[in-house]
């Protein structure tokens, strides 16, 4: 899947803040770096072995929710999540995708 920064920028809503500066400065309602790590680690998690269903963005008013095929894996469960615990499910790509910078 390639997501192109123009694909994700286009859907991050920019209002300018005229308060206190001298020039207006853009206030996003997203960072995009942001976004673009969020993509990268969906794509890095996903299971691909059991599932052929494709990635999803989902843009609300409210949020944005990322859904891809998986759940926790190996060393990592719900209860550990989020605690330093780490796995990989995918450790080629994780290792291709670390040369080329993205993560």
């Amino acid at each position: 899947m390639n997501i192109s920064a123009v694909e994700l920028e286009i859907n991050i809503a920019t209002a300018l803040d005229v308060g206190t500066a001298s020039v207006a400065q853009p206030r996003p309602d997203y960072p995009l770096v942001a976004l673009q790590q969020l993509v990268r680690n969906a794509i890095l998690h996903r299971n691909y072995e059991t599932s052929y269903a494709p990635m999803r963005i989902n843009w609300f008013t409210d949020r944005i929710e990322i859904n891809n095929p998986g759940g926790p894996y190996g060393a990592v469960t719900r209860e550990n999540f989020g605690a330093g615990v780490t796995d990989y499910r995918n450790p080629n790509l994780a290792v291709v995708m670390k040369n080329l910078g993205y993560v």
